[in-house]
C-alpha cells in the first residue's frame, strides 16, 4: 500500500539522485557547443599534432587518468584550452592557440559559425596555406 502511495516520490528521489551522480563524477559527456563544432575543433587537434601541443588541456579527454584533464572526464568544450566561447557557452568564438607548438595544416572551420578570431602566431611549423589563399572568412580575424 505504502508503495503504490509514494512510488513517484521514490522514482523522482532516484532520478535526481542517478543526475547528480553522473554530473559529480563527470560521467555523461556534458557538452557546451553542437556536434558539428566539436568536430571543428577535433579537427584542428588532430591535423596539427594536438598530442605534442605544449598546452593541450582538456582537449579530448577521454579517461579520468589523463593528467592533462585534471581528472575530469570529457570536460565541456568552451574549457579546452585555447577554446573562447560566447557568454552562454553555446558556440566557439574564437581559437587562441599562439606559440602552442602546431604542427601540420590548419584547416578551414566552416562549422564554426560564430567565429570572430584565430590567433596561432608564434607556431613555425604550422601550415596556414588554407587561411591565407583565401579560404579564410572576412569576417574572421586571423593572427598568424
Amino acid at each position: 500500500m505504502w508503495i503504490r502511495k509514494y512510488s513517484g516520490r521514490l522514482l523522482a528521489v532516484a532520478c535526481g539522485l542517478a543526475a547528480l551522480l553522473l554530473t559529480a563524477c563527470g560521467g555523461g559527456g556534458h557538452r557546451d557547443v553542437s556536434f558539428a563544432e566539436q568536430d571543428a575543433l577535433i579537427s584542428i587537434y588532430k591535423q596539427t599534432d594536438g598530442d605534442h601541443w605544449y598546452n593541450n588541456a582538456n582537449w579530448l579527454c577521454e579517461s579520468d587518468d589523463d593528467y592533462t584533464c585534471g581528472r575530469k572526464f570529457n570536460p565541456p568544450e568552451c574549457d579546452w584550452y585555447g577554446v573562447i566561447c560566447d557568454q552562454a557557452r553555446q558556440h566557439v568564438v574564437g581559437i587562441d592557440l599562439h606559440g602552442n607548438n602546431l604542427n601540420g595544416q590548419l584547416p578551414l572551420l566552416p562549422d564554426l559559425t560564430e567565429l570572430k578570431s584565430v590567433d596561432v602566431r608564434g607556431n613555425p611549423k604550422l601550415d596556414v596555406s588554407l587561411w591565407t589563399s583565401g579560404g579564410a572568412p572576412s569576417s574572421v580575424t586571423f593572427l598568424h
